[in-house]
């Protein structure tokens, strides 16, 4: 039988060089180690095997993730090294996600855009800033506040800003003709669960909401 593949692209545009290929082969592996026994799990519901891909000398700012009937695959190209480490992990967490995020999958056992979005926010980048793997960073004041009003306690607040600045900045990376705030949110609702892209908005929503703790918004989510 003919395998079920289905790839989820995330296109990257940004000019500094930021990370060197042994750094970011590193990343992934401490990122990979950090949730292994998520993946592990996986993986045995699946009956297949982890591939990870690091095509460095491929320019395009791509990352992408894919199961097959053998495999669960993800992909990271050269162009993905001009981003901070942090951005770098970010990226990796949500391909990650497609994989131990959680929630419906899509038809081809992969778990959606917006849960992968969500993952990356409120579980990953916030278990690699707790544990020391990626820096804490500096946030501007409004997203200090923020984080400080939602989350209190002193350290946590400090992590969520990390991962909110992090998130935000891919997020202009994204979308680079786009603005966004703190304020952002999408009018759209969901009728069911959405599987595909949501919208940009709805896409910083989901990444607020993750990284302060919030429940999962409703222009992606259907509780």
């Amino acid at each position: 039988m003919k395998a079920i593949i289905v790839i989820f692209i995330l296109v990257l545009s940004t000019q500094v060089f930021s990370i060197e290929r042994n750094k970011a082969d590193s990343l992934i592996n401490e990122i990979m180690t950090s949730f292994k026994s998520e993946i592990d799990q996986r993986l045995k519901e699946l009956s297949v095997d982890l591939k990870i891909k690091s095509d460095w000398n491929d320019s395009s700012f791509n990352a992408y993730a894919f199961i097959n009937e053998l495999s669960a695959n993800l992909v990271f190209k050269g162009g993905l090294l001009e981003l901070s480490v942090n951005e770098f992990s970010a990226v990796v967490c949500h391909e990650l996600g497609h994989l131990i995020a959680g929630g419906i999958m899509t038809e081809s056992r992969s778990y959606s855009e917006g849960a992968s979005d969500y993952f990356m926010t409120s579980k990953c980048l916030r278990r690699l800033l707790t544990r020391g793997i990626i820096p804490l960073v500096n946030s501007d004041q409004a997203i200090n506040q923020k984080c400080i009003k939602t989350v209190k306690e002193t350290k946590e607040s400090a992590v969520c800003a990390s991962s909110l600045s992090t998130s935000l900045n891919l997020a202009h990376l994204l979308y680079e003709d786009s603005t966004f705030s703190l304020e952002t949110k999408s009018t759209d609702i969901a009728l069911s669960t959405y599987l595909h892209y949501p919208d940009e908005k709805c896409r910083v929503e989901i990444f607020m909401n993750g990284a302060l703790g919030l429940r999962p918004p409703r222009c992606w989510f259907h509780p």
